[in-house]
């Protein structure tokens, strides 16, 4: 299918997993920034002690947080990006491959969102909570179940 059919015809999905794109981005490049200062609450809670305190009392241990969760972070960036491009590209287009890449967005913010409620206390005030997450699970499931028929159209010899 050709780009300027997928143009013109309502079709603003691409622009909605753009959006989950863009939100991932956001929150990955937070993270890659600000590294174990940008979740100091959940780090508080782990530890028992504040960010400060952690990182003069015991460097090695706040530097090795840091670094984790500044990987994490470029792990994030790395999905948006990946989002954003197969948004522009692929799914915009209407190729199939597309959709298919895209159903790893609900299973990512499934288990994310599980792992965040068997967590329990630890992310109850993260900015990306639980119930953040689930919503976007709920999100992109239902991108995917409407833009079924836009990748998957009947046949013309079908009633």
């Amino acid at each position: 299918m050709s780009e300027g059919s997928a143009k013109g015809n309502g079709d603003i999905s691409w622009l909605v997993l753009l959006a989950l794109g863009a939100f991932n981005a956001v929150d990955g490049l937070l993270l890659v920034v600000f590294g174990g200062e940008a979740e100091q609450d959940t780090i508080s809670r782990v530890v028992g002690m504040s960010w400060n305190d952690l990182s003069s009392s015991s460097p090695a241990v706040a530097h090795y947080i840091d670094h984790l969760v500044t990987l994490v972070g470029l792990l994030i960036l790395g999905l948006a990006v990946f989002v954003a491009a197969t948004s522009l590209s692929g799914y915009r287009r209407k190729e199939k491959w597309a959709w298919y890449s895209v159903w790893f967005l609900p299973v990512y913010f499934g288990l994310t969102a599980l792992i965040m409620v068997q967590e329990g206390e630890i992310f109850s005030t993260d900015a990306l909570s639980a119930e953040l997450l689930g919503f976007f699970l709920v999100v992109s499931i239902g991108l995917q179940l409407a833009s079924y028929r836009r990748f998957f159209p009947r046949s013309e010899s079908q009633p």
